[in-house]
């Protein structure tokens, strides 16, 4: 007879956390995968519940920023009330130029939602010496909003010089959004050997879609990664970790 433990366990934290993802589509599964990933699950019953909503209808953030593009925050706030329907009680956006909207969003919604540069700000706190240089590869729309140097006040935030920022945005949009990965890679850590050349004790990857393509890849200096420093936190809150 096959005998199924644990069966009468009590039940965590029954909470639903909303994903909005779609910016990039892959971005948002592979913010799922980490969560069910880092969870110490023995079985389907002990994983944290979660719905992902695939939003790629949200206009480009990068371009609304520079000044090309519609807002965006309409289109977010839909995909945001559509997860609060399904039940979800906090909402996380797996991308990080979208968070140059958040007090925008959280003006126009009861419903939490997770500030992914502020965790990883207080999470690099705890690790890194105040002052060091910190390396950031990201979109052009995420640094020309001043993000991270906001949410990084007490480092030295190096930013890739012009030429860099376009094997960036190639990297990005040519390649990682169109399924190239490998090639993806060489072009980021091209941008990373040069910020560590020019003193990076660490370097951010503030794009959820570099994170995603650089996830395996090992380097010669800590990677930060948001987006897995969100997922960890989330699975404290929720109490699943």
């Amino acid at each position: 007879m096959i005998e199924y433990l644990g069966m009468e366990k009590e039940k965590k934290n029954s909470q639903l956390l909303g994903i909005l993802g779609g910016m990039g589509p892959e971005a948002g599964l592979e913010f799922a995968r980490i969560l069910i990933e880092k969870t110490p699950a023995t079985r389907d019953q002990e994983h944290m519940p979660f719905v992902l909503l695939n939003w790629p209808q949200v206009p480009d953030r990068t371009a609304f920023l520079l000044g090309k593009g519609p807002d965006p925050v309409p289109s977010m706030l839909e995909g945001i009330e559509k997860l609060k329907g399904a039940g979800a009680s906090r909402i996380a956006l797996p991308c990080n130029t979208a968070h140059a909207f958040l007090g925008r969003l959280r003006n126009r919604t009861s419903v939490f939602v997770y500030d992914m540069l502020e965790t990883a700000a207080t999470w690099v706190a705890r690790k890194i010496p105040e002052g060091e240089k910190i390396g950031l590869i990201a979109t052009l729309g995420t640094l020309s909003s001043g993000l991270y140097p906001k949410y990084f006040e007490k480092y030295e935030i190096l930013m890739p010089s012009a030429g860099e920022q376009e094997r960036i945005h190639h990297a990005i949009y040519r390649r990682i959004k169109s399924g190239s990965l490998e090639s993806a890679q060489r072009e980021l850590l091209m941008v990373a050997e040069n910020l560590h050349r020019r003193g990076a004790r660490a370097v951010i990857l503030g794009c959820t879609e570099v994170e995603m393509a650089l996830r395996k890849t090992h380097f010669k200096i800590p990677w930060i990664k948001p987006m897995e420093i969100l997922a960890e936190q989330i699975l404290k809150d929720f109490d699943f970790l």
